[in-house]
């Protein structure tokens, strides 16, 4: 998959799409594991204003470092 899809299927979740019910890191994984802390702040934050998402699947793309950026963003 293209940077150009992984980047649509985020900005559905930042959009808070109603077709964006699940967060998966399956077809991102390359994706995600690139992404800067900046960038997983903002998914944070994006996963904390969305009102339709009902299940997230980030296996084997977060450390322990990297998440902490993600639930920073979160609270």
């Amino acid at each position: 998959m293209d940077d150009l899809y992984n980047s649509h299927c985020l900005q559905r979740i930042k959009d808070n799409n109603p077709l964006a019910t699940v967060l998966s890191s399956e077809g991102l994984f390359d994706f995600l594991r690139s992404m800067s802390v900046d960038e997983w702040e903002e998914l944070g934050r994006d996963i904390s204003n969305n009102t339709h998402l009902i299940s997230i699947h980030l296996s084997g793309v977060l450390d322990d470092y990297m998440m902490t950026f993600l639930f920073r963003g979160l609270t």
